[in-house]
Parts: structure tokens; C-alpha cells; sequence
């Protein structure tokens, strides 16, 4: 996945083609999934989708050499729960993922990223618990300051880049 600054795209690199999605594109995706939410069974979607509700802690550990302030996402429909680190000590260039407008996406309902991003806060760290026993772990790990060259965030010459009204028109045709 490419966050392009430059071209304000984010693109998902596949084997045969590159999709790109603009902000207007990245918005219609947006409200497509919130239509197609709101049309299906409202209980089954419900049961697949439980609403969390997020806030800070005060509890703050040493993860590597970053101070980490812990998050906590909890339902209370289901016994799963997600700690989430945050450190301020790692200074991250967000990108247009940093703007208002990215927020209202309906997949990022009730995250507190922009949060995050305006505080200069990073996530180093995300447990996942089920019943009160660690399930999974995700650790972000290695981060170093570097200059970026086009080379590293341009698609590769042999991909075709398309957008996702030629995907979804090469979907249709091959059905």
C-alpha cells in the first residue's frame, strides 16, 4: 500500500495492477460500504460488527525506548477487548490520512485517529483480548528517519494503474 503525498492517492499494489483511490474515490468507497451496511439484516450486521467505545488511560509502560500511553477498546456486546500504545516520542508525517475529511470514512467510525494524529501520538503497540486472555499481538517495530526517493513510493513500470471504477468494469466483465 502507497500513501502518495504528492498525488493526495493511496494505492493497493496487486500482482497485475495498482488500484488507485483518490479522495473523491476513497469517499464514494466510503459511502458504498455504509449503504450496503445500512440496506443488509440490521441484527446480523450488529452481531458481526460490535460497536467499541474508546478512551484514554492513564497507564503509561516503557515499550523499547518510547513512553506509551494506553487505550483501551471495549464492547459491551461482545467479551473482546483491544489495549492500544500510543507514544508522542516517534514524529510521523500523516499524510492526507491526517485530514478532516479522511476521519469521516465509515470503517474509521469511532477512532480516535485524528486524535492520534493531531496530538502526534503513534501506535506502537495493539493487544487483543478474548474473555480477559491475550489473543493476538501487533508490535510496531523498527522505526528509523529517512528521506523517502519517487523511486520508493511510484508504482512499478510493469503494474497498471487503475482506478476503482476500471476495476469494478473488469470485475463485471469477467463474470
Amino acid at each position: 500500500i502507497l500513501f502518495r503525498n504528492d498525488r493526495q492517492d493511496i494505492v493497493f499494489v496487486g500482482r497485475d495492477n495498482a488500484l488507485s483511490l483518490g479522495k473523491q474515490q476513497l469517499l464514494a468507497l466510503g459511502n458504498m460500504m455504509q449503504s450496503m451496511q445500512n440496506s443488509g439484516n440490521q441484527a446480523q450486521i450488529r452481531a458481526d460488527n460490535p460497536e467499541f467505545e474508546m478512551h484514554a488511560t492513564d497507564e503509561v509502560k516503557q515499550i523499547d525506548n518510547y513512553t506509551a500511553t494506553k487505550w483501551i477498546a471495549k464492547s459491551s456486546e461482545v467479551a473482546e477487548e483491544y489495549h492500544i500504545w500510543v507514544t508522542s516520542d516517534i514524529s510521523l508525517s500523516w499524510g492526507m490520512i491526517s485530514e478532516p475529511w479522511f476521519a469521516e470514512l465509515p470503517f474509521l467510525d469511532g477512532m480516535p485517529s485524528q486524535r492520534w494524529m493531531r496530538d502526534g501520538q503513534t501506535p506502537l503497540l495493539v493487544e487483543r483480548y478474548d474473555n480477559y486472555a491475550l489473543t493476538e499481538l501487533v508490535k510496531f517495530e523498527q522505526f528509523r528517519e529517512y528521506t523517502v526517493a519517487n523511486a520508493e513510493i511510484n508504482v512499478p513500470d510493469n503494474l497498471k494503474v487503475i482506478t476503482f471504477q476500471q476495476m469494478l468494469m473488469n470485475r463485471l466483465n469477467q463474470q
